[in-house]
């Protein structure tokens, strides 16, 4: 058998263990995803055979869509796919604001959040980004430090990327991970946690009043701005 051959049967093994790998992790996380999606009374779309399947719909009041995606890299060069977790919150925001990873720097310097909010809270990376056009109501929203824990737990892993951003019409937390969440008990785990969190973010009854109240009033001279810069 000469080298070439033998390379070229190498290569070929490795390319169709890499497919059935992948094939066997595709399955496995439609399994599991279906199952989490009758568990809490989602809907449930399988997709195309060879692509990854979405959970949607409503629970504890908030919609929560789970789906992979494909991101092309800064460099246009490669790609990478991702699992996302998306929940909008079952109420809006006092302010807009925004609460996310150290990735996504770029993307919070194109939103007109012109105030930088100091975390304080034991544990917290302080090259998280905490903006806000209102810092005094953000800082307000803050003090209730189970919110903090949360959003803190799911941002301790250097692959997961986290993204709050919220104003007074609606309020978005994503949490995005390569993990493809194909084994039940993770996926579980990790949903219930995003879950958990967006119930302690979104406001009370109560807080609404005391914020609204205290909120500085908008100049009918200074209509306020939009969050996405133009």
């Amino acid at each position: 058998m000469s080298f070439w051959i033998f390379i070229w049967i190498i290569l070929s093994l490795f390319i169709l263990g890499v497919f059935f790998w992948s094939l066997d992790v595709l399955f496995k996380q439609k399994k599991a995803w279906e199952r989490f999606a009758k568990s809490k009374g989602l809907a449930y779309r399988r997709g195309p055979f060879y692509s990854s399947p979405v959970v949607e719909g409503r629970i504890n009041g908030h919609y929560l869509t789970l789906y992979s995606e494909e991101q092309t890299l800064a460099t246009a060069r490669s790609k990478r796919f991702r699992t996302v977790a998306a929940i909008t919150l079952s109420s809006p925001m006092p302010c807009g604001g925004l609460i996310a990873s150290p990735s996504l720097q770029d993307f919070a310097q194109s939103l007109n959040l012109t105030e930088d909010v100091d975390v304080n809270y034991t544990g917290w990376d302080s090259a998280r980004i905490v903006r806000s056009k209102n810092k005094e109501v953000l800082n307000k929203y803050l003090k209730d430090e189970r919110r903090l824990k949360a959003l803190n737990s799911l941002m301790k892993s250097k692959t997961t990327s986290l993204l709050f951003i919220f104003d007074e019409q609606e309020a978005i937390l994503r949490v995005e991970t390569p993990n493809p969440l194909h084994e039940y008990a993770r996926l579980e785990k990790i949903l219930n946690a995003i879950i958990t969190a967006a119930d302690l973010l979104i406001l009370s009854d109560r807080e609404k009043a005391d914020i609204v109240a205290d909120k500085p009033q908008a100049s009918e001279k200074e209509p306020e701005k939009e969050l996405v810069k133009d």
